[in-house]
């Protein structure tokens, strides 16, 4: 259920293409606010991805 308090966290690059990452960032938009998307690089994010069931439940 998506409401004022839902994130979502987007590894970046999106789509393949210029155009597909268009379109990804439009669908995006029509469910989410900017300020509750966050884009991130697939490598700095790698170990913060590795860690979240420490982080989930610590």
């Amino acid at each position: 259920m998506i409401n004022e308090r839902s994130k979502v966290v987007l590894e970046k690059p999106l789509g393949n293409s210029l155009a597909s990452s268009n379109q990804i960032n439009l669908e995006i938009t029509q469910a989410f606010a900017e300020h509750q998307v966050y884009r991130i690089d697939h490598y700095l994010g790698k170990e913060t991805v590795q860690n979240l069931m420490v982080l989930r439940f610590a």
